[in-house]
């Protein structure tokens, strides 16, 4: 067994931190996967989970296999390694799965859509653009993106950027963009059907390798306490 990173512990800390604030335990985030294992192994996602979460260590079999399935996807992980990637993803699964959890407590029609659903680590081709959870209502359905920002970079550079492709296929679909800083316990929404804030588009975005990106102006100003935005986004879906 290997320990966390300080970056990666205090990451795992404030994601732990978000979950207590909606009274939502980790234990009900991770108990649905019990059983389950990731493709072409015999890892289980429940051990794997629990030793991140939990105990804050990974053994040298996901460390070998997150490089395996994670490693060339240079597009996607920036400067990380298939290991870090990988964790993100995971942080970013069990982050969605609490929102469900919450969302359903309020008697939200909630569901994971998409191939991300699945929880595996997916190859280029199969990454997709498009909203992971939807919301079924009276009025048909609206898709809800979670994004996650780590580095608290809303509050201190007060800037929020999307790839264009992503921003476009958010906006097609109507979708509700739900940020959280974890680190902070603080969040926006952004109803990209219902003005959504105002955007510039970048023709070469540095930190996307100089591909076009769509940035949010002043996300600092629309920051409140995590709490607080997960009340309003319920107090949005009941009149949809």
């Amino acid at each position: 067994m290997e320990d966390l990173n300080k970056n990666y512990v205090n990451k795992v800390l404030a994601l732990k931190m978000c979950l207590s604030m909606l009274d939502i335990k980790l234990e009900n985030v991770t108990e649905k996967y019990k059983g389950d294992l990731f493709n072409e192994s015999n890892i289980s996602k429940f051990k794997i989970f629990n030793l991140l979460l939990k105990d804050l260590t990974f053994s040298e079999k996901f460390k070998k296999y997150s490089e395996h399935k994670c490693g060339s996807l240079k597009r996607f992980k920036d400067r990380r390694t298939g290991l870090q990637y990988a964790i993100d993803l995971i942080l970013g699964w069990i982050a969605e799965d609490a929102v469900l959890l919450f969302l359903r407590k309020k008697n939200r029609q909630v569901i994971l859509s998409g191939e991300d659903r699945y929880r595996e680590f997916l190859n280029a081709k199969k990454i997709s653009t498009q909203a992971d959870i939807i919301i079924k209502s009276n009025s048909g359905k609206r898709k809800i993106e979670l994004i996650n920002d780590w580095s608290n970079t809303w509050e201190n550079k007060n800037h929020l950027d999307l790839r264009e492709n992503k921003y476009l296929a958010l906006k097609s679909e109507r979708a509700i963009v739900l940020g959280i800083s974890p680190t902070i316990q603080k969040a926006l929404l952004i109803d990209l059907y219902n003005a959504g804030g105002s955007w510039t588009r970048i023709e070469k975005h540095f930190p996307y390798g100089g591909k076009p990106a769509w940035q949010l102006s002043n996300p600092r100003g629309m920051l409140k306490d995590l709490n607080i935005v997960m009340e309003n986004l319920n107090q949005i879906l009941k009149y949809e």
